[in-house]
């Protein structure tokens, strides 16, 4: 980040990466020299992050964002939406779809959601509530969604990668 501080002290960040920087967390760029050494234990408890001083927005272009800014806003009806599916069906599912992974639970997803949404007096969504048609019935009346779930990535191209939640009727729960 040195070299840059001064431009974007104060700023709400908006990234726009392009081809393997999509996989660099630039909130966990360090900004400013820590007390690391080679060999130390918990060496960056010290470290002072890029997402501590700027609220990071990650777009896919620039050309799209500002499309976007420049849309019609419709605020949201309600402040927050939890989402925490099982995979107890999914594992079935996605080995139907030919899908080499295998889809353990995520410890703890269900409680956190409940947690978050007690905290905003919202809606979650856990379990088999948690269902890609309940998903794209209710996602839009929330201003956050907040999903506690597996992504499938899509190297070769990451616009067909998904988001596994729960099936039911005709949905096959793989947010596409």
């Amino acid at each position: 980040i040195e070299g840059i501080e001064s431009f974007i002290k104060d700023k709400n960040l908006i990234i726009a990466a392009d081809a393997e920087l999509n996989y660099l967390p630039f909130g966990v760029l360090p900004t400013k020299a820590s007390n690391y050494s080679k060999g130390s234990k918990g060496s960056y408890r010290s470290t002072h992050f890029l997402i501590q001083d700027h609220a990071i927005c990650y777009n896919y272009s620039a050309s799209i964002y500002w499309h976007n800014k420049n849309q019609l806003k419709v605020s949201a009806q309600k402040p927050i939406a939890t989402w925490a599916p099982k995979f107890d069906q999914m594992n079935a599912v996605v080995q139907e779809k030919g899908l080499d992974v295998s889809l353990s639970e995520l410890p703890g997803a269900q409680q956190e959601a409940l947690d978050i949404a007690a905290m905003f007096q919202s809606q979650s969504y856990i379990n088999q509530a948690a269902s890609e048609q309940e998903f794209k019935n209710k996602a839009s009346d929330y201003a956050v969604l907040h999903i506690a779930t597996h992504g499938l990535l899509n190297d070769e191209d990451p616009l067909y990668s998904n988001l596994i939640l729960c099936n039911q009727n005709k949905e096959d729960g793989i947010l596409h």
